[in-house]
């Protein structure tokens, strides 16, 4: 598929995914050209918002459409600033704007068939498991070489060893990873690369070869979180997703940073600059599809969970975790707290990351997320090449190549505007 991009922000959805987490007892104005040739306007979601915490998953789906709306910022002045692999195949190229990327390459076409649920289909699929240490790695039979256990537990224990000491922990027990060779068969796991049950001690990984190396290490992390904090703070049932899906994605941010990609916190503030940040409230209650899709989401809620932190400490944020009323943890209402937080957003709102701003960010954003809408709606639909394509756009995007990251999408056609 080929042809040019006409880009039209849609609703803030997702990009590079990020773990659910899930606890189991048994079995408009006119767009304006910005400076890098995008055209871009801002939108609001208006999805309707999920039912809270969930108890044996979180619900996904196809998004819904949205309407246009000129962007705007929330209540509240803003601060002033400052400015702060493989080999590629011939059919994707590669606009070099910057260091180059390595190309994601998929095994295959994308195929749904690896199960999430059901103690039983879970044990016969990831039949083949190697124990290292205190970790057992599982995959289907013959879909990995035996040495790729000893590279998921080597980086299995600096996950863990990272979450400890961010939250203060001192977890050593049994963790199974089980790596996927295809995409999840779950209704509850559409889209998503990472899965974790905290009771059961099991993270879920993607790993179809659509996963980059430098993401892989920050995903392990995220999940290895939730599996940390479900078992040493409090299992989802009690904690909101809110909170749950941004301590996970606060636990990576040294993971994010170390492999050059653009930290939560300044895509949270670029998100509230163009007026997508949903209410307080909505946050509170939304299903966190997984970060591939629900992007003005899970950064924004990483970024409130480090303002906490940061500004109440670590045993503050546990308390609310754990269902406290921060009125009670920190003398604070949920209201007083999202004020506090949007102001100190703004601090990094104007920020010009080597040419990248906000509206440029999110404009490339929305580009890469059509296309990750299209795969998940229907994966038979996608060729291999264009989740490969599809697969580095994401790369791409959360280093700030922008130029890479829509060149990839126009070559895949995945993007509304794209002509067959």
């Amino acid at each position: 598929m080929r042809g040019m991009i006409v880009i039209v922000l849609i609703a803030a959805l997702a990009m590079l995914a990020g773990g659910i987490i899930a606890t189991q007892i048994s079995g408009g104005e006119s767009p304006g050209t910005d400076a890098t040739g995008l055209l871009a306007t801002a939108t609001t979601d208006t999805r309707p918002t999920g039912s809270g915490p969930a108890t044996s998953g979180t619900q996904g789906g196809a998004p819904s459409n949205q309407p246009e709306v000129t962007p705007t910022n929330p209540a509240g002045s803003k601060q002033p600033s400052d400015d702060a692999s493989e080999t590629p195949t011939e059919a994707i190229q590669i606009i070099p704007s910057g260091q180059p990327l390595p190309t994601v390459l998929p095994a295959h076409q994308p195929v749904r068939s690896a199960p999430i649920n059901g103690i039983q289909a879970v044990e016969d699929y990831y039949s083949e498991w190697h124990k290292r240490e205190n970790f057992i790695v599982s995959w289907r039979p013959g879909a990995f070489p035996e040495s790729r256990a000893d590279e998921v537990a080597a980086q299995a224990r600096i996950a863990r060893d990272q979450v400890n000491r961010q939250l203060g922990t001192d977890d050593n027990d049994r963790i199974e990873i089980l790596l996927a060779d295809e995409m999840y068969l779950a209704a509850d796991c559409v889209g998503c690369q990472g899965f974790a049950f905290s009771d059961r001690r099991q993270v879920f990984i993607l790993q179809d070869g659509s996963m980059s190396d430098e993401e892989f290490q920050a995903l392990l992390t995220h999940e290895i979180g939730h599996v940390i904090a479900g078992n040493y703070i409090a299992l989802p049932h009690v904690a909101t997703l809110f909170l749950a899906e941004g301590l996970a994605t606060w636990l990576m941010t040294p993971d994010l940073i170390e492999q050059g990609f653009i930290e939560p916190r300044q895509i949270a503030a670029w998100a509230w600059k163009v007026g997508i940040i949903p209410p307080f409230f909505e946050l509170r209650d939304a299903e966190f599809e997984g970060r591939t899709r629900a992007r003005a989401e899970y950064d924004p809620a990483a970024s409130f969970t480090q303002y906490v932190i940061e500004t109440y400490g670590m045993e503050a944020y546990k308390r609310i975790y754990d269902g406290e009323l921060p009125e009670d943890a920190m003398g604070r209402s949920y209201v007083q707290l999202e004020q506090e937080w949007h102001g100190w957003l703004a601090q990094w709102a104007d920020n010009n990351v080597e040419g990248i701003t906000a509206e440029t960010w999110w404009g490339a954003a929305q580009v890469v997320i059509q296309g990750f809408e299209i795969l998940y709606a229907d994966p038979a639909s996608v060729s291999q090449e264009q989740y490969a394509q599809l697969a580095t756009a994401r790369v791409a995007l959360n280093k700030g190549e922008l130029e890479n990251a829509v060149a990839l999408m126009e070559a895949s056609g995945l993007a509304v505007g794209t002509a067959n």
